[in-house]
């Protein structure tokens, strides 16, 4: 599975059979903040969130930026098992 960033649409994406996962972000400076992550009803349970989710992480780790999370998944779930990555939240 490819992921690919729209970085003029703020989003990542995932395409399967015509539909896709996505992960919406805004970016001011170096502080991206996660808005929401969206999974087609029949892609749920596949692990397609926490795929997208971590890609995002580590592009924002490479890209030296701090996270703010307002989506509910990364903050209640992906955040809870990903405690490395809590360096780069603000």
């Amino acid at each position: 599975m490819e992921i690919k960033h729209n970085p003029e649409r703020q989003k990542f994406t995932i395409s399967l059979d015509g539909k896709e996962a996505v992960l919406f972000y805004r970016l001011e400076g170096k502080i991206m903040d996660i808005l929401k992550v969206k999974v087609p009803a029949e892609f749920r349970g596949m692990g397609l969130a926490e795929k997208i989710t971590l890609h995002v992480f580590n592009y924002a780790k490479e890209k030296c930026y701090r996270i703010i999370s307002t989506c509910s998944y990364t903050k209640n779930k992906f955040l809870k098992d990903h405690k490395e990555f809590d360096n780069l939240l603000k």
